[in-house]
């Protein structure tokens, strides 16, 4: 991403504008989630195993599974992925940047912002669907926000 924010930043004019509109990854924080059946626990191994964006770092005590929130929420996000797409689902993420890591990007680019626009969380059939899914197989306590940002970069 930071690649491609600077070459479009080479490739604008002055004066010109790129829009980014993507998901946010949420704020460092430990979260516990416990699963209620051996196939959603088989699951998440798979997951924290094949997972190629990034390392997936957690720690298992007293049947719970300790990681970050970043980890759980993109979990979720493949758990319900059908066997043909599990391959594919497993190299891409849709939690890369924080706020703040999109802010820094824009500043080390050179572009300024000229605007930030934090959405709030999906309010989506969809969305609420996929959270009931989730928690018929997988105990948790924290909120699934799956906030957006909207940022308009000048050069």
């Amino acid at each position: 991403m930071y690649n491609a924010v600077r070459i479009a930043y080479q490739i604008l004019a002055n004066n010109g504008v790129l829009l980014i509109h993507d998901h946010l990854k949420p704020k460092p924080a430990p979260v516990e989630i416990a699963f209620k059946n051996t196939e959603s626990q088989k699951k998440f191994f798979k997951f924290a195993q094949e997972f190629r964006p990034r390392r997936i770092e957690y720690k298992e005590k007293n049947q719970r599974i300790k990681l970050d929130i970043a980890d759980a929420v993109e979990f979720f996000g493949k758990y319900r992925s059908s066997p043909e797409d599990w391959g594919e689902s497993m190299e891409e993420t849709h939690l890369f940047f924080t706020e703040e890591d999109y802010q820094k990007m824009a500043h080390r680019t050179g572009f300024t912002i000229e605007n930030v626009r934090k959405l709030p969380s999906y309010e989506n059939k969809w969305y609420e669907s996929a959270k009931g899914e989730i928690a018929r197989d997988i105990e948790f306590t924290f909120d699934i926000e799956c906030s957006l940002i909207q940022l308009v970069l000048k050069k």
